[in-house]
């Protein structure tokens, strides 16, 4: 159902509805087990459970199409842009879903804040990947991170002394 201007939104679920992976996840009850009640950036796992909810009625019963009104409905508690029927961005909106269920699933019970240091010199790119990528889950590791995180590469070099940074 298009709630008002939210084609925005009805196109983000209608890519995530088909992501085989996640919906298997959820459909298998799988999401359950990790379902984070006491992580303040989530939704104590209520977006979790409108999105289980959204999925059984579309993959699970005969309905030509399904109400995402109670998944709009959390997002908007935690993204008040999202609250209105306004024109938005879909991108946005999926970025946003993404960052709210990744709390919601989020094994990281404790969210200890480590600094991250430049690649090392004589660092290979290997090992500073493998050093980077595990303090990011040390934060964030749900079926989210799983399936939708990745590692970019950046290097900046100071045009006036040579200095490289690499991250």
């Amino acid at each position: 159902h298009n709630l008002g201007n939210t084609c925005f939104m009805n196109s983000s679920i209608a890519c995530l509805s088909n992501c085989t992976e996640l919906t298997r996840y959820f459909l298998t009850d799988k999401y359950k087990q990790d379902i984070n009640t006491k992580n303040k950036e989530g939704l104590e796992g209520k977006l979790a459970s409108a999105w289980y909810n959204l999925l059984r009625e579309y993959w699970m019963t005969n309905t030509r199409c399904g109400n995402p009104s109670s998944v709009k409905n959390q997002v908007a508690k935690k993204a008040k842009k999202f609250s209105n029927f306004n024109q938005q961005d879909s991108n946005e909106f999926m970025t946003v879903f993404l960052e709210i269920l990744g709390e919601d699933l989020n094994k990281a019970k404790k969210k200890v804040y480590r600094e991250l240091k430049e690649q090392q010199i004589g660092e290979s790119d290997l090992d500073a990947a493998f050093r980077f990528w595990n303090l990011h889950v040390e934060r964030n590791n749900s079926i989210i991170t799983d399936l939708f995180h990745g590692l970019l590469k950046s290097t900046i070099i100071c045009p006036n002394c040579g200095f490289k940074s690499i991250s």
